[in-house]
């Protein structure tokens, strides 16, 4: 190779990897300006919207809480009022209980006996 050729080539290099401004930081065109009354008023556009999100969504929470109330209550009331009449009971009353009806028990089957032996006779 000639020297002619080598600073050609080198000139050609540099005119591809270089002029091209491929490592050259680029210029922003578009620089965010901030606004400070704007961006107060943005601010509190928001938040009024915030506000008001959460203002619709208190109601609905008490909404829903006055209905599942009010199922609860249709659906247990009826249970309340039954187990109102289940007696609770002391270990001495379900004895007296037990020997009542055993007692009730016996009668009837004594009865049951002499309805028998009557109707085979």
């Amino acid at each position: 190779m000639k020297k002619e050729e080598i600073v050609s080539q080198a000139k050609e290099a540099y005119q591809r990897n270089f002029k091209e401004n491929k490592f050259q930081k680029e210029e922003k065109t578009e620089d965010v300006v901030l606004n400070k009354e704007n961006l107060e008023t943005e601010v509190e556009e928001m938040k009024e919207t915030e506000m008001d999100k959460l203002k619709t969504l208190n109601l609905l929470r008490s909404q829903i809480e006055d209905k599942s109330k009010n199922a609860f209550q249709k659906t247990f009331h009826e249970n309340t009022q039954q187990e109102s009449s289940h007696h609770k009971m002391t270990s001495e009353e379900m004895y007296e209980k037990m020997e009542k009806e055993k007692e009730d028990l016996l009668n009837s089957v004594s009865a049951m006996k002499e309805q028998q032996l009557k109707a085979h006779q």
